[in-house]
């Protein structure tokens, strides 16, 4: 996957030859998160796949995709679990 990011925001897209995966599991190694905390972002909203917001942890991505991560989304969504408010 190669990489783009700016500010809060990360965009990478997936190599032809790769092997397909979990949005999960692709978010959390390409934004060196953890699972729990990549799952907290999706389904906060904060993952896109080609352009469109996906809410699905599960969700097969692969080679050729375009992904999106809003990272702010998985930081409102661990406050709200611990029960901070957002800022």
């Amino acid at each position: 996957m190669t990489d783009g990011s700016r500010g809060g925001v990360r965009k990478a897209y997936v190599p032809a030859g790769a092997e397909p995966m979990r949005l999960d599991q692709a978010i959390a190694r390409w934004c060196d998160l953890s699972r729990t905390r990549a799952r907290a972002l999706i389904a906060a909203g904060g993952a896109y796949v080609d352009g469109q917001r996906v809410r699905v942890a599960s969700r097969p991505v692969g080679p050729s995709q375009v992904l999106e991560a809003h990272l702010q989304s998985a930081d409102l969504a661990r406050r709200a679990q611990e029960g901070g408010e957002p800022r």
